[in-house]
């Protein structure tokens, strides 16, 4: 059964326009992508087609989503900015709706694993940005870390609490080289926690020296 998206009309800047609403809660990067496309004025020769679907329906069917959106990529692929891998990233597009890999490093920047997400957003001009961002003046080591390298290090810090002597046998961890991933781990804990937002204050400071203003973005969040 092909799913559908509603839609309804908002004002901005003075003007009417239909856009696409998520029917559950989650991530769902095809909203965001839509929109985004329906709403920037930098992006208005190459998205008549997704905003005449939308204009023209109060649902969308999903098929009909992702080839307009297919058709948007390949045009603003054509010539010098052709990309080689554009069949492989067409092919990520059905996910766009279930969300995608997005891994945050908590300096403003994203992990390498990010890359095909980031491609993907590229083919359509098109930043994906965050303020999940921790003051490197609190701690540069840690600052430095991704989402996931954040993960790998509290779970080495469990294991060292759980079994110390297995964690030697596996990693021949130092004494001072242990004392300072618990240290690590107890301060990551403590950004996780009070940042559960995943939005800190320099982080907006961040996305406000970062973003044009006539810049339209997606937020991971």
């Amino acid at each position: 059964m092909d799913l559908t998206f509603n839609s309804k009309t908002i004002e901005f800047h003075n003007q009417s326009f239909k856009i696409l609403l998520q029917n559950e809660n989650g991530p769902c990067a095809l909203v965001a992508l839509v929109n985004l496309l329906i709403l920037s004025s930098n992006h208005a020769k190459y998205s008549r087609d997704i905003t005449r679907l939308i204009q023209g329906e109060k649902q969308v069917k999903l098929h009909e989503i992702l080839q307009a959106l297919a058709d948007i990529a390949i045009n603003m692929t054509t010539g010098s900015d052709k990309l080689e891998n554009i069949d492989h990233l067409l092919l990520m597009l059905p996910d766009l709706h279930k969300g995608l890999n997005v891994n945050p490093k908590f300096n403003g920047e994203f992990g390498e694993s990010n890359q095909e997400t980031n491609e993907l957003f590229d083919v359509f001009k098109v930043r994906l940005v965050h303020g999940w961002i921790m003051d490197s003046i609190y701690n540069g080591e840690l600052s430095n870390l991704s989402y996931e390298d954040a993960q790998d290090l509290l779970t080495k810090a469990t294991d060292l609490d759980r079994d110390d002597k297995d964690l030697q046998c596996v990693n021949d961890t130092e004494e001072d080289e242990k004392e300072k991933i618990i240290k690590n781990a107890n301060a990551l804990t403590q950004f996780l926690t009070t940042t559960a937002t995943q939005l800190t204050q320099i982080g907006l400071l961040h996305l406000n020296e970062t973003i044009r203003e006539d810049e339209f973005t997606i937020l991971f969040r």
